[in-house]
């Protein structure tokens, strides 16, 4: 499992409060990270990123929309903006 930098480092800062508030509890990621180190992450708890999420929108609206003019309501465009 790859995380940003910006993810691990929350994860620091989480197991360091857990290190000051109880030391064996702050010392259970490890344990995890070693036991699943080389296991992927469930598909059902994965996350898709932004970029993914963008390009699933796009993908979305390019088979999903309208495409044409004679498949919109009469007065509508593409971009939404009514005819006159």
């Amino acid at each position: 499992m790859s995380l940003s930098h910006r993810q691990q480092h929350q994860l620091r800062r989480i197991q360091a409060g857990l290190l000051r508030s109880d030391p064996q509890l702050g010392l259970t990621p490890d344990m995890f990270t070693t036991l699943y180190a080389d296991e992927g992450m469930p598909v059902w708890e994965q996350v898709s990123s932004r970029q993914n999420r963008i390009q699933q929108a796009t993908a979305w609206a390019v088979t999903e929309l309208p495409s044409s003019p004679a498949a919109l309501p009469a007065g509508a465009t593409p971009a939404g903006i009514a005819m006159s």
